[in-house]
């Protein structure tokens, strides 16, 4: 049974750097820049961690989408977890409601930088994202972290891209 989960999570798990942000918000840079393809590459090694990702969608009109979102996060050395598909089982990314996403993939720690990416595959797929937070649990114990996005991906504008990244690891 665990090899077919471990099997089943290999397509999840990437490993990668990317390149800096362009323009701040808040507390953070905010970039909508994608990041190297080919510096993406899968590393079955690493142990796996327990993720409970919570995302809050803004409560402006418009603020929901249908479309896929895919999350990717980082830590100051570059080591990441990516998850192609944030998919509770239920309807999410709803105006002004809370979503909670549980998922296993490798384990990254000191987590400072996330990426959104949106497939922005319906006539209204633009999401207003307020924050999305993570809790980490591994075998030394848990970690949490959470980004204060309040952006939208995309905006609706057809030359929009189809990331946004929130990065606050240390310069």
């Amino acid at each position: 049974m665990w090899s077919a989960i471990l099997l089943g999570l290999a397509s999840l798990l990437l490993s990668s750097s990317s390149s800096s942000s362009a323009s701040a918000l808040a507390a953070g840079d905010v970039s909508t820049r994608l990041p190297d393809a080919a510096s993406l590459k899968p590393d079955l090694n690493l142990p796996l961690c327990a993720y409970t990702v919570t995302t809050v969608t803004g409560k402006k009109i418009g603020a929901g989408t249908s479309s896929v979102i895919s999350l990717r996060m980082e830590n100051k050395g570059g080591e990441s977890v990516f998850f192609s598909e944030l998919d509770n089982g239920k309807r999410h990314f709803e105006r002004g409601h809370t979503d909670k996403f549980d998922m296993m993939g490798t384990c990254v720690s000191d987590l400072c930088k996330m990426t959104l990416y949106t497939d922005d595959s319906w006539d209204f797929g633009d999401w207003f994202v307020d924050t999305v937070a993570v809790s980490v649990v591994t075998s030394r114990g848990s970690e949490k972290r959470t980004w204060d996005v309040h952006s939208w991906l995309p905006r609706d504008d057809e030359a929009a891209e189809l990331f946004l990244t929130v990065d606050d690891c240390p310069k």
